[in-house]
């Protein structure tokens, strides 16, 4: 597929198949896929997090990246270094942004003209222990719903005809 590079930012609530949808995308598409809290979970493991994700992890994770912000804006600029790279060298097509709060969100779309995506799958129940989580979908302006409400096999077709509409 020969496009014209691509940002999205990825929402939705946990368990929606977020990742999922990247990397189906990826068999599509040249995808680099990164997360606004890489930055906050690198610091996390630092502290002694194993890497699963609970309720008690996503809220210090979430926290975290609270800190980070209120000290230099660094989870926003890690991923606008990012998006730089990915704009001047990268050889990819598709940069996804996992992103969850609405002002990063409102911002992204502002600063890189970012498109944004919301996963929604029936069932995923909304985490609210952590600001991060409580926003998932909170995000009110223009965006694409791709459901996730089957099996693999549906998902995988939905996101093969959403790669087909992209230029």
């Amino acid at each position: 597929m020969n496009m014209k590079k691509r940002i999205f930012i990825i929402t939705g609530y946990a368990r929606s198949g977020k990742d999922t949808f990247c990397n189906i995308l990826a068999n599509y598409a040249r995808v680099f896929h990164v997360s606004i809290v890489d930055l906050a979970k690198r610091h996390a493991r630092a502290m002694g997090w194993n890497g699963k994700k609970t309720e008690k992890s996503r809220r210090f994770i979430s926290d975290i990246k609270i800190a980070i912000d209120a000290f230099n804006d660094g989870s926003f600029q890690e991923v606008a270094r990012t998006v730089e790279l990915f704009m001047r060298e990268s050889t990819h097509d598709i940069l996804c942004i996992d992103m969850r709060e609405t002002k990063d969100i409102c911002r992204a779309v502002k600063e890189w003209h970012a498109e944004v995506i919301q996963i929604e799958r029936k069932g995923v129940q909304q985490i609210i222990s952590n600001v991060a989580d409580a926003q998932a979908i909170s995000y009110i302006g223009e965006k694409v719903i791709i459901p996730n409400h089957g099996t693999i096999e549906e998902f995988q077709e939905t996101v093969k005809k959403f790669a087909e509409t992209l230029d």
